[in-house]
């Protein structure tokens, strides 16, 4: 992601980055009515003005830590919910850069089609730096392009089911914190490789979520797990 301020904060971008990976036909309904593209870059811009009222440019930052664990977040969340995750990635914004990061989690086929299972895999990696990275190193601008994402994945839903936008994503991040809390282990284990090595091959992340298991792992359904 780009900005016009310094050091290309990674969660500075464009509004509709995050769907891209979805591939919905419900999106392309929704995106093409001005209203509710408004809504979203509204949405995007109010979050992103009240991050930097909060914490100024270093609600923007996105250091070394903050993006493994938020990598292994969505790894975990992923592989829990029956995704076959390929590998993981991460790298500096630029040469020695120690504040800026940015990152990748590759899914065997893409992003789920299921949009129950997009939104919960799209706040998985924000919901890992909210749980585990102390809070007084927070920073406010985090993910702000993946939350929006939910929050028109969450609309979907509701257009589709019927029910409530807010208690729809309240139900579905509650499930991403409850998975994330329950593996936590895992998700350190991978956020520690990633800060040495920066990436992560398929059988090393399958064993730190299931070391018990070795490495017979490839559809996500594995003893001691229960899918969100």
């Amino acid at each position: 992601m780009t900005s016009s301020t310094v050091n290309e904060p990674r969660a500075v971008g464009k509004p509709f980055q995050s769907l891209v990976k979805l591939k919905l036909s419900p999106y392309e309904t929704i995106l093409a009515s001005p209203k509710i593209a408004e809504k979203i870059a509204a949405q995007y811009r109010t979050r992103m003005e009240t991050a930097h009222a909060a914490q100024g440019m270093r609600a923007f930052e996105s250091p070394r830590e903050h993006t493994a664990l938020h990598e292994a977040g969505h790894a975990v969340l992923a592989h829990i919910d029956g995704i076959q995750v390929e590998g993981i990635r991460i790298w500096p914004l630029s040469v020695n850069d120690q504040v800026n990061w940015d990152g990748f989690t590759k899914f065997d086929n893409g992003f789920p089609d299921d949009e129950a299972m997009s939104l919960r895999n799209t706040l998985a990696g924000w919901a890992s730096e909210l749980l585990f990275v102390p809070k007084h190193d927070q920073r406010a601008g985090s993910s702000i392009d993946e939350i929006v994402s939910a929050e028109l994945t969450a609309v979907v839903i509701a257009k589709k089911l019927g029910g409530d936008p807010n208690a729809i994503f309240e139900s579905e991040i509650d499930k991403v914190f409850t998975v994330l809390r329950g593996y936590e282990v895992a998700v350190r284990k991978i956020a520690r490789w990633l800060m040495q090595h920066r990436t992560m091959g398929r059988e090393k992340i399958l064993f730190a979520i299931n070391p018990s298991d070795g490495l017979i792992a490839t559809t996500g359904k594995h003893r001691g797990q229960s899918r969100c």
